[in-house]
């Protein structure tokens, strides 16, 4: 691999490098509810756009808290298989540790 000398090249890599250590990489606990938060907001949004894709179709318009409301409820409903697939990415604590020997 090439060796780049450059100064710039550094200063991006040092901030890089202390952005990871005090963003979401440390933090696990956040990590998780940031990707929980986020898996199942998606997951609202695509439940929000197939409910009013099955509802009946009356003159009645829909209003926007009622819009609201429902997106909270799937919003929560999301959040179950979201957690549980964060929490199971979750490596177990000592699944990095070295072997142990046996006397």
């Amino acid at each position: 691999m090439k060796e780049i000398n450059d100064p710039q090249f550094d200063a991006a890599d040092a901030i890089l490098r202390a952005a990871r250590e005090r963003a979401l990489g440390a933090r696990p606990g956040l990590r998780m509810l940031a990707i929980t938060g986020w898996s199942s907001f998606l997951g609202a949004v695509v439940l929000l756009a197939a409910w009013l894709l099955a509802i009946p179709h009356d003159d009645e318009t829909i209003e926007f808290g009622r819009l609201a409301s429902v997106f909270i409820v799937l919003w929560a409903l999301a959040a179950v298989p979201a957690l549980s697939a964060a929490m199971l990415a979750q490596p177990s604590p000592g699944a990095f540790d070295p072997p142990r020997r046996r006397h």
